[in-house]
């Protein structure tokens, strides 16, 4: 795991705001951010709105790991697609299709607080999957959604809006787990099938995820590497201060003892001076012999 700052300050700056973000920024702040291994998927939930155009979207509960943190942290995601910039409206009897396709919008939306996706309108979920016991990435989930995304980029009312974008994602995302999950079926908490179609975008999905996961991985190393360098200048200044306190701490013990030394010195000569003295005194004799 990656010594960063708390996953909530990628997408946060107040506790409960609403941040809303595409999914490629979405996936570029988790990774410059160092934290793919933090933000999990802990309940998948295939919604759909019960009121006005009765739209639909892959509302996500994520588990932030904090090591600082007691706690894991819950966030909500609501991934979906809606049209961008409407087409100028054309004559009646104008020779384009009704439906004409438009660049469509496909964002993410994230909240610590869920109910914000439910003010403006109730939502019944028609399939979930619980992964408490194996908690998923969700940088892997925003991968499949992107995958999803570029297979259609434009926006169509037939076959290319919300309803085909969240229903999609949910296809691959169960193509996946049949992959990687032997009991994924016991998570699920409805019927779930896969289409034809989703298996070219599934397909998709594995080589981006193939690239993706090496990129991470190469960040990864370059973390290790840049983390070990530190250590290891830290240790060698570290060494080289111990030294240096060593070498004075020696160089303090030499002055005391040739401080020492000197004493002993000066005491010895004056003891031998005082001693000669003495002798004269009591044997004055001598110095006139010889």
């Amino acid at each position: 795991m990656w010594k960063t700052d708390a996953p909530s300050s990628i997408f946060f700056k107040e506790e409960y705001e609403e941040h809303t973000t595409t999914l490629s920024a979405c996936i570029s702040a988790l990774m410059a951010a160092r934290e793919t291994d933090r933000v999990n998927v802990i309940r998948l939930e295939h919604i759909k709105y019960t009121s006005g155009f009765l739209h639909e979207a892959i509302l996500v509960e994520l588990q932030e790991v904090d090591p600082d943190v007691a706690e894991p942290r819950k966030t909500y995601a609501l991934i979906d697609r809606d049209i961008g910039q409407r087409p100028a409206r054309k004559p009646f009897f104008s020779s384009s299709s009704s439906f004409s396709s438009n660049k469509a919008r496909d964002a993410v939306k994230i909240s610590r607080d869920k109910r914000l996706f439910s003010i403006s309108c109730q939502y019944k979920v028609r399939q979930y999957i619980e992964f408490n016991a194996h908690p998923w990435p969700f940088i892997k989930l925003l991968v499949v959604a992107t995958s999803v995304a570029e297979t259609k980029p434009e926006y169509n009312v037939i076959s290319g809006q919300c309803y085909w974008y969240a229903s999609s994602i949910w296809d691959v995302v169960i193509l996946h787990l049949r992959k990687v999950w032997p009991e994924w079926e016991q998570a699920t908490g409805g019927v779930v099938s896969a289409k034809g179609r989703a298996r070219e975008m599934f397909t998709k999905f594995e080589g981006a995820w193939t690239k993706r996961e090496a990129e991470i991985k190469e960040l990864q190393k370059a973390q290790r590497q840049k983390e070990y360098r530190a250590a290891y200048v830290e240790g060698l200044s570290k060494g080289r201060k111990e030294s240096v306190q060593e070498k004075e701490g020696l160089q303090r013990k030499i002055d005391g003892l040739e401080a020492r030394l000197k004493a002993l010195e000066a005491q010895q000569e004056k003891y031998q001076l005082k001693r000669g003295f003495h002798g004269l005194w009591f044997y004055p004799w001598r110095s006139r012999s010889e």
